[in-house]
């Protein structure tokens, strides 16, 4: 990447503590659990609402809950499981996310952090990053390839040649949005309050597919940024979202269209990493190729519908197949899902 010397924070090699984070809940989940898709198909049958009736999920399994009727900017009340499985409702409004600035302090879009300490905290590496006033990130990405054998937990990396055209480039002439929140194969991490505005208690959830896009839909921080730069392309910076065994970008984005967000959402296949330069005041992505592929082909991308979008609620299906009514306390999760093979 041209003028783009690394910052320690996620873009230099190794980056342990960024790799490692995109799936510290996946390593903290009972042995034999399997991928979260199938968890929620197991159990779409038998979450009951508050009054103990029993809500029916879709035939996928992939999405349990949606939008209650209410007022204001409350709702759609959503689940998260922990990395036990338990699981836990919240509202949009209850999840923690930052307003990403660029140098001139216009939103660019929003960052969803859940690693508070240490040198590559969120916060602070995220809103350096977004300050560069030169960003990179939004013409061009370097690609970079995994040495030694997949699922190595501290595994090498080279650079695959230097920086190229990205994906986005023709797209981003006023520049890019971005979306930045670790994921992993059971999907994107949120800190959300599931304790009260009196009493919190935050916890790190994970929100796959639909779940993530209805938390960004009703994001403050993003509609901000979506409403100055309606037709911006968007790059998701979430590890793997990209990925089509997955389906979290793909189904995340469904959400923002149904919505009537006319984003084109770019994703990776695989990991991807922020990096910058202060003295040249420079800001990049690194994008990891997956074995055997092109750097083309480590990136996919999800485009917006060309028409407007009706009305909510004229000629549409309810977003989700399911809903349940707010919870009278949502401080508990259910006990932990029973142990299944991957």
């Amino acid at each position: 990447m041209n003028g783009l010397a690394l910052e320690p924070i996620s873009g230099s090699k190794p980056a342990v503590a960024m790799r490692e984070a995109t799936e510290a809940l996946a390593r903290t989940a009972r042995n034999g659990g399997r991928n979260l898709h199938d968890l929620v198909t197991a159990y779409s049958g038998t979450v009951r609402n508050a009054a103990g009736q029993v809500s029916n999920a879709d035939s996928a399994g992939a999405d349990l809950a949606q939008v209650v009727a209410g007022t204001g900017p409350r709702g759609p009340w959503l689940i998260g499981w922990d990395g036990s499985y338990r699981h836990f409702t919240f509202e949009p409004r209850h999840v923690r996310s930052v307003p990403l600035l660029d140098h001139e302090g216009k939103i660019i879009g929003v960052s969803f952090p859940t690693h508070h300490t240490g040198y590559n905290a969120d916060r602070k590496a995220y809103r350096t990053w977004s300050r560069m006033p030169n960003r990179l990130s939004d013409t061009e990405f370097v690609p970079e390839i995994r040495i030694g054998r997949a699922g190595r937990r501290n595994p090498s990396w080279k650079d695959r040649g230097p920086a190229q055209p990205a994906p986005w480039a023709a797209d981003a002439q006023d520049g890019m949005l971005y979306v930045h929140a670790h994921a992993g194969r059971r999907g994107f991490e949120i800190d959300a309050n599931v304790g009260t505005d009196d009493d919190p208690d935050w916890r790190t959830l994970l929100a796959p597919r639909r779940f993530f896009g209805h938390v960004l839909a009703a994001n403050r921080h993003f509609l901000a940024a979506s409403g100055a730069a309606p037709r911006r392309p968007l790059l998701m910076l979430c590890c793997h979202a990209g990925n089509p065994d997955y389906g979290h970008a793909l189904h995340a984005t469904e959400v923002l269209h149904s919505e009537g967000l006319r984003h084109d959402v770019y994703a990776t296949v695989a990991q991807n990493w922020i990096g910058w330069d202060k003295e040249n005041g420079t800001a990049g992505v690194i994008v990891e190729v997956p074995a055997g592929s092109s750097p083309s082909d480590a990136v996919v991308v999800i485009r917006a519908p060309d028409e407007a979008a009706p009305p909510v609620g004229i000629g549409q299906e309810a977003p989700l197949a399911a809903t349940i009514p707010p919870p009278v306390e949502r401080r508990s999760g259910v006990d932990a899902l029973l142990p299944t093979d991957r």
